[in-house]
């Protein structure tokens, strides 16, 4: 009776070390320079190719990467790096749904919190931001498509005027 409760529990412990690497390997690399090709939705659901609308910098923090970013990432952490009207703006995530803490230095500097966990093979970030009075968040997230695109979307809800998700789609330079 001892040996099969050992066995049992032996399997079980495998069952659960197999899960693990299973869900590691469909976890994407990011790791790479990354240019925008296309970005549709936002506000006005507009589409545009190249840049954004509104400008080439606009959306910083809360509608993705921008124009282009520079990404490595290992088993703890993704760092995010991009130029910005500011100057480099470099964002470091935890992957294992701890606080991350990063400064942005648009309008002044600004410490923001954001949670980042892996939804299968997506990367979710979830950033809550007062803003004006009003709490605002952000939910970007990260995946590879079938050719191997970077597609970000970003949703903001709350705070003054219109929410709404806007995705971008980027390409990794070689």
């Amino acid at each position: 009776m001892r040996t099969i409760a050992l066995t049992a529990g032996l399997a079980l412990l495998l069952l659960a070390a197999d899960a693990t690497v299973v869900a590691a390997q469909d976890r994407p690399d990011f790791t790479g320079a990354w240019t925008l090709v296309e970005t549709t939705g936002g506000p006005e659901g507009a589409r545009t190719t190249g840049q954004r609308p509104g400008g080439a910098q606009r959306g910083g923090g809360m509608l993705g990467i921008g124009q282009e970013a520079t990404i490595s990432q290992d088993d703890a952490t993704l760092t995010m790096v991009r130029q910005t009207p500011q100057g480099e703006s470099r964002m470091v995530y935890n992957l294992d749904g701890s606080e991350s803490r990063n400064v942005l230095g648009m309008g002044g500097q600004r410490e923001l919190v954001s949670r980042a966990s892996w939804d299968g093979a997506t990367l979710v970030i979830v950033t809550p931001i007062e803003l004006g009075g009003f709490s605002v968040e952000s939910r970007m997230t990260m995946s590879l498509d079938d050719d191997g695109r970077l597609v970000v979307s970003t949703t903001r809800t709350g705070g003054p005027g219109p929410g709404g998700t806007t995705t971008s789609i980027y390409t990794r330079q070689s």
